[in-house]
């Protein structure tokens, strides 16, 4: 809920927010209000960022179990299949037609289907929101580890 900005800040009422929204919610808010108001999420951001809140992994190998435990459902696992296979395919058909306009299409295969896998399926917040990085290479690995069949499909 972004405040009303031709009232101004004052009407702004972020405590309302506490007892509806998780941590991470209200951090989205203020990191979301950062735009309009940048003075507002720097003192804000440090009362929400606890040690509970953001785990750092160090190491891939550390962040790839949790990876899985956050793809416990098989519906969800398919779509990132589908969505990565189509990435596959999509970058084939580029390098083919030499068509790099369909380029931009990417993000959306990609995580288009990846995030109704985690909205709808698993009920959770997809890993990309917190590990950007971490979480493209581990999808790559479940697909490996898919395909190979390692992992069910």
């Amino acid at each position: 809920m972004l405040p009303n900005l031709g009232a101004g800040i004052k009407n702004y009422k972020p405590w309302l927010l506490a007892g509806k929204c998780r941590e991470v919610d209200i951090l989205c808010t203020f990191v979301m209000l950062g735009s309009y108001f940048p003075s507002l999420i720097l003192p804000r951001v440090s009362l929400f960022m606890t040690q509970s809140t953001v785990e750092k992994y160090q190491r891939f190998a550390d962040f790839y179990p949790y990876y899985l435990s956050e793809h416990q459902n098989v519906t969800c696992r398919r779509l990132h299949f589908i969505g990565t296979s189509l990435i596959v395919m999509l970058f084939i058909a580029v390098l083919v037609s030499q068509q790099y306009l369909w380029l931009w299409a990417t993000p959306l295969l990609g995580y288009g289907f990846a995030w109704v896998g985690h909205f709808f399926y698993e009920h959770n917040r997809p890993a990309t929101f917190r590990y950007p990085f971490y979480s493209l290479m581990a999808d790559w690995v479940m697909f490996k580890d898919i395909l190979i069949g390692r992992i069910k499909f």
